[in-house]
């Protein structure tokens, strides 16, 4: 799932100067502008190749937010659910319930009142059991990157990019990876920026990144 999108006004925030050159030429979570589309196709099917695949029940339900309705997909797992997706409205990308999913709101309510707690500030990690199974073993290297970004805290596409064995030319494939994330919110790769400060890009839309760093503190005063 992507975490990429059109641009609005980017604010700042501290700059991280030894990542500057590497991250200017990330104009999005996905740099490969040209092809944004055919890649949001694909990852849309992976993702609910993975949710769909077997005799796993897969099991749906949207949740309101200040972000819109999200949409939230899993797999039946032992003790509960094990989340897949969670997409934003108007997302690039987005998963799109399939005929056969079963929509079971009663299996979220764990996530569902993580993520209310989170947006009324008073949750700042999340615990939640991912399903297995999607992106590649680099993507999940970078996925597991963005986890370990604390609430309040931003860091930008080079810093991912050493954290991963990636630095220099690897920060474009780093910012492929971040924007083929399919769980936004809860996999914060919205903490990732530019090295100059300016947000880059979301698949939520910019609107919608600048208000999570806003809510978690992590947007400079300009």
């Amino acid at each position: 799932m992507p975490c990429s999108a059109p641009g609005v006004r980017c604010p700042k925030t501290a700059g991280h100067a030894g990542a500057r050159n590497a991250d200017l030429s990330v104009s999005g979570d996905d740099p490969v502008e040209s092809r944004q589309d055919k890649q949001a196709k694909q990852d849309v099917q992976d993702v609910q190749d993975v949710a769909g695949k077997g005799r796993v029940m897969t099991m749906y339900t949207t949740v309101d937010s200040p972000l819109g309705e999200l949409l939230l997909v899993g797999e039946e797992a032992t003790g509960g659910v094990a989340l897949a997706s969670l997409s934003l409205p108007g997302q690039k990308g987005a998963a799109v319930v399939r005929d056969g999913w079963v929509h079971a709101p009663e299996a979220f309510a764990g996530i569902a009142a993580q993520l209310r707690e989170y947006f009324e500030g008073r949750r700042t990690r999340f615990d939640i059991v991912y399903a297995d199974g999607v992106g590649t073993d680099f993507q999940r290297r970078v996925w597991a990157a963005l986890d370990t970004v604390p609430y309040g805290e931003t860091v930008s596409y080079g810093q991912i990019a050493e954290r991963v064995g990636a630095p220099g030319s690897g920060v474009r494939a780093v910012g492929t990876a971040i924007g083929r994330n399919p769980l936004l919110v809860v996999r914060p790769c919205h903490r990732v920026i530019g090295a100059d400060g300016a947000l880059r890009g979301y698949a939520g839309g910019l609107e919608r990144k600048e208000r999570l760093l806003g809510l978690e503190g992590a947007l400079a005063v300009r």
